[in-house]
């Protein structure tokens, strides 16, 4: 039946090319029904978007067809030449965020790392790491397709290959494309095309959240990359491998998870092996055993025996320097966290005229000073409230709080200038 009517619309396509005299590559598009009737829907006098998936079930070259039809050639083959085989998907990736009604975003795409091409998966793109997705152009990153036996083989590929493209910098709609694969009405080819509005409540709950198992592998992440960054020490006491002459070593990593503050307590349960010693993790109420180590950008973990290889991205915090962006690339999705460092007051950089700039998104408190106040070094000059923290903003040096940009009860970005702070004369002349 399927083989009678893919014949029926190759005809009916041909009949329409012919009936216009039309000559070169083009496409004609049916709607089909459930009975077997095709209704004709549009001509494109070009290849489609989605031809990669002819050329997956033809294993033929269209954009070459289309080439040596330009030149005046024949075409390669002749209709009855042509075969199909199998079963091919694909999927765009787009910077768009589907929680958010599709709307497009813009971004840097920080880390871009997808699947590997083989016979069986393709990736047709235009972009590479670093480039910037902008507002004047259409968001689509790449086109993703893969090639199965079946409808079930290739959905099944399509999912792996989804869950090894790995984009961060800019939010994409891969965690929600992978999630369709084993969404069951999607499975069981039930497709319309009001598909999404028909599903909405449901996909839309579809959107990854961290669970139990992410927490320590997102506290182990951050305690190893800061060991990484911090062993340059010469001295065993500045060491962070573990090592101490009596007590147990003991780490807190504070971390963040959107609007969730966190704290894991990291403990040496075995240190017998001092370079991949097993730590004791406690976050509130849970605790697991794990040890792990880092593998250029994966994580290789074991949590209480099981063994996980989780790929990360870095990057320094868009809200403070001093914290950094993590993304851990999980099968369940992209999980974003920020590892936040105490602030330690040893920030030397502060100009004398310096403004100072709040560490992340939050809402402004109270000012603890005013507008013309003369104060000294570390006097607290106002209190902002972030991610269920509060942070107090103390004055670099000797000097005049000149002016306040933002009122309690404003909302301010991470980043943004608090207030215009004026170094005293005595402290610019010891700085010459």
């Amino acid at each position: 039946m399927t083989q009678i009517i893919r014949s029926q619309m190759g005809e009916a396509a041909i009949k329409a090319a012919k009936a216009i005299d039309y000559v070169g590559a083009g496409t004609v598009e049916f709607l089909l029904d459930e009975d077997g009737s095709f209704y004709f829907m549009e001509m494109n006098t070009r290849l489609q978007v989605e031809h990669p998936v002819t050329e997956m079930i033809t294993g033929e070259d269209l954009v070459e067809w289309q080439l040596k039809v330009a030149q005046g050639e024949t075409l390669p083959k002749t209709q009855d030449q042509l075969e199909i085989r199998g079963h091919a998907f694909e999927a765009r990736i787009y910077a768009e965020d589907p929680y958010n009604d599709f709307l497009p975003v813009t971004g840097t795409l920080n880390t871009l790392s997808p699947p590997q091409s083989t016979e069986l998966v393709r990736v047709d793109t235009g972009v590479l790491e670093g480039d910037e997705v902008s507002i004047y152009y259409d968001p689509m990153i790449a086109k993703l397709i893969v090639w199965g036996d079946d409808r079930e083989l290739a959905l099944q590929r399509l999912g792996q290959a989804l869950e090894q493209y790995h984009i961060d910098g800019v939010t994409t709609n891969i965690d929600f494309l992978a999630y369709l694969t084993r969404f069951e009405p999607f499975q069981r080819a039930e497709l319309t095309t009001t598909f999404v509005d028909k599903h909405i409540d449901e996909l839309m709950a579809s959107k990854p959240r961290h669970v139990q198992d992410d927490l320590p592998v997102m506290a182990m992440l951050a305690l190893l990359r800061n060991q990484a960054q911090n062993n340059a020490a010469s001295a065993p006491w500045q060491s962070t491998l573990g090592w101490r002459s009596n007590l147990c070593y003991s780490a807190h990593i504070r971390f963040a998870i959107d609007d969730e503050l966190l704290e894991a307590v990291c403990t040496i349960a075995d240190s017998s092996a001092p370079l991949s010693p097993h730590w004791s993790i406690k976050i509130g109420e849970y605790s697991w055993l794990a040890e792990g180590q880092l593998v250029g950008n994966e994580l290789h973990i074991t949590v209480n025996d099981v063994l996980q290889k989780i790929r990360f991205a870095e990057r320094k915090s868009e809200a403070s320097e001093r914290n950094t962006h993590y993304v851990i690339f999980t099968p369940s999705g992209k999980l974003a966290f920020e590892h936040l460092l105490p602030d330690l007051g040893d920030h030397n950089n502060v100009d004398s005229d310096a403004s100072l700039t709040a560490p992340m998104n939050g809402t402004i408190v109270t000012h603890l000073c005013s507008q013309g106040d003369e104060v000294t070094k570390g006097t607290p000059i106002l209190v902002m409230e972030a991610m269920k923290m509060e942070h107090t903003i103390n004055a670099p040096a000797d000097g005049t709080v000149a002016e306040f940009y933002y009122q309690p009860g404003e909302l301010v970005d991470g980043g943004a200038t608090l207030l215009d702070f004026t170094a005293s004369s005595e402290n610019k002349r010891g700085e010459s």
